[in-house]
């Protein structure tokens, strides 16, 4: 991880450093794989169908 995290921070679980998440993962090795699935899948899909919206240097 490229950064530290109290433990006491209200937005980890508790006696975790890991960030209250949508997926209730406790773990954060099973976060930090979870998470780079998730990206995978993501990249691999907008490589299969990209957005159809034209986006140019304006953007």
């Amino acid at each position: 991880m490229a950064y530290k995290l109290d433990v006491t921070n209200a937005d980890c679980y508790e006696g975790t450093t890991t960030l209250i998440n949508k997926l209730d993962i406790t773990d954060e090795n099973e976060m930090n794989s979870s998470e780079a699935l998730i990206t995978a899948y993501k990249a691999a899909s907008l490589i299969n169908e990209p957005l159809a919206a034209d986006f140019g240097f304006e953007n």
